[in-house]
């Protein structure tokens, strides 16, 4: 048995908690990396010579990280409960959620 057969077989054993493990690391890269550049863009010049786009960093940084997690968790039930399925009170409440949130 070759190494690669190794790989599928295990992937494919531990898919279920594999999944929600791989997104909750991408999220918290994304997380690190959006405060990151938010804290890089406050620094970048002093707090008394551009106090609109300080304040305007601040105001969007708590929303932006919030509506990433939020993209997340949607991914997150996508996956598990695919919309074929017969969780379709789960997707009543989702949808208006989803356009509203997101615009999509």
């Amino acid at each position: 048995m070759d190494w690669t057969q190794w790989y599928k077989d295990t992937v494919n054993e531990h898919a279920f908690w594999l999944f929600p493990l791989l997104l909750l690391l991408f999220l918290l890269i994304i997380n690190k990396l959006l405060r990151w550049v938010f804290n890089g863009l406050k620094n970048k010049t002093p707090q008394d010579t551009h106090r609109w786009r300080n304040a305007l960093l601040n105001a969007l940084e708590a929303p932006l990280i919030l509506s990433m997690w939020l993209m997340g968790a949607m991914i997150a039930i996508h996956h598990y409960f695919p919309s074929e399925n017969e969780h379709i009170a789960l997707y009543k409440m989702i949808s208006p959620v989803q356009k509203i949130i997101f615009k999509f």
